[in-house]
This record gives structure tokens, C-alpha cells and sequence, in this order.
């Protein structure tokens, strides 16, 4: 303590050190900010950019608009047709039926974006993140995934759900009051008591060890992950 204290004391005594020691780090904390505030304004440009170009190709006639991977976070989305076209389905080999339009958002972060009354039936939502966004009446029937999605504190209010379609997802704070939900959880999706269910509901306990599991896979790195979550195959 002796060394330190006569540091201190000698830092203390000499003024012209001090304030050097603290307009350097007055200017490497304005830096820090200057690059802060690049990276936020670079990324909402981005999303813009995105967002615009999610609308324009919800109304061309485009096969099979892909999406992987960009950045929509905090977009506004409400009221788009995202979903396949007419009598989509998917077989039990994962493969749709030919010159079928299906959007594919896998790895798409939609993390707080306004996305009430959105369709995307039937749409690829695989490693999609959904966290605290607003998919209140949502058409989410017949959706591939969510899988390996986050979807905390999503607010899917009086959406319609495919549950038992669900693979490694964490639903934690999630309101899925009023939700048109079909089948139930399987035991790879993560709840508690912070999320909402629709009256009369009952999802039943959670799996053990699912919430550890979904904790697990949602640490997977996007590229891994991106190698694993294949596209779908288009039928002959």
C-alpha cells in the first residue's frame, strides 16, 4: 500500500500529469462515443434499407424472396404478406411443391420490430429472432420453425401459432393471450411463469432441461448455425 499511496500522492501533487491523464481519457471516451454513434446510425440506415426492400418485394411477383440473415430490427413490418402462396404445404421430406413463392427468413432479426397482422404462413422463420417484437394477429399457420429462435417477450396477442411446431425456443415473458394456438409445446421449447397463455390453455410443465437446451442452441454461432438450417428443397 505504500508504493500505491505514494503514487497517488505524487499524481495528486502534480497537476500538469492529471490533466493529461484526464484529457486523454476525456478524448478516447469521445472516440468511443463518435464510433458508437456511427455504428447506430449506420445500422438504422441499414434497417431502413432493408425494410424498404421487404416491402417492394411483398408486392412483386417474385419466386421465393430470400431474406437470410439481414437485419430488421426495429422495422415496421404491419400488415405484410410474407407467406406462401395458395395451398402451401410442405411435405414430410421438407420439400415444397414447384414454383411455389415462399419467403425465406431464416437467421432474419426481427427483434422489436411492429409486425401486428403480418402473414407468414408457411414462410421458412428458422433461427429468426423475435425478441420483444409485436406480432399481434400474426399468421404464423404452417410456418417452418420457429426453430432455434428467440422469441422473449415477443407479444403474439391473438396470432395463430403451429406450438407443436416449435423446436428450440425460448417463449420466456412471451403474451400469447388471445392466440389462436395449435398443438402443444413439444419438450425443446422454453416457458415460465412470465409467459402468457390464452385463457384455457394449458401447455402443461415444461420439459426438463429444455430452457438449459434452448439456452444452448441459441449460443450457436449465426454462420454455424446457417450451415446446419439448410434450405428447403423444392419438389420435382
Amino acid at each position: 500500500m505504500g508504493r500505491v499511496g505514494g503514487a497517488l500522492r505524487w499524481f495528486r501533487d502534480n497537476d500538469w500529469t492529471r490533466d493529461l491523464t484526464i484529457g486523454a481519457l476525456l478524448a478516447l471516451f469521445g472516440l468511443w462515443l463518435a464510433a458508437t454513434i456511427e455504428d447506430r446510425v449506420a445500422q438504422r440506415q441499414e434497417v431502413a434499407e432493408n425494410t424498404r426492400w421487404v416491402r417492394e418485394l411483398s408486392v412483386r411477383d417474385i419466386t421465393d424472396p430470400s431474406l437470410v440473415g439481414i437485419d430488421l430490427a426495429g422495422a415496421e413490418l404491419s400488415g405484410l404478406d410474407m407467406a406462401c402462396g395458395d395451398d402451401s404445404e410442405v411435405g414430410d421430406d421438407g420439400a415444397r411443391a414447384a414454383n411455389e413463392r415462399c419467403w425465406d427468413l431464416r437467421l432474419v432479426d426481427f427483434s422489436g420490430a411492429s409486425m401486428a397482422g403480418v402473414d407468414l404462413a408457411g414462410a421458412d422463420l428458422r433461427g429468426a429472432t423475435f425478441v420483444g417484437s409485436v406480432l399481434a394477429g400474426a399468421e404464423l399457420a404452417n410456418a417452418v420453425g420457429p426453430t432455434y429462435s428467440d422469441m422473449r417477450d415477443a407479444v403474439l396477442v391473438g396470432a395463430t401459432l403451429d406450438v407443436s411446431g416449435l423446436d428450440l425456443v425460448d417463449l420466456r415473458g412471451a403474451d400469447l393471450s388471445e392466440a389462436d394456438l395449435r398443438g402443444t409445446p413439444g419438450g425443446s421449447t422454453c416457458w415460465d411463469e412470465s409467459t402468457t397463455w390464452p385463457s384455457g390453455a394449458d401447455p402443461g410443465a415444461v420439459a426438463a432441461g429444455a430452457c438449459d437446451a434452448v439456452a444452448q442452441a441459441l449460443r450457436i454461432s449465426e454462420q454455424d448455425l446457417g450451415l446446419m438450417l439448410e434450405p428447403l428443397d423444392d419438389s420435382d
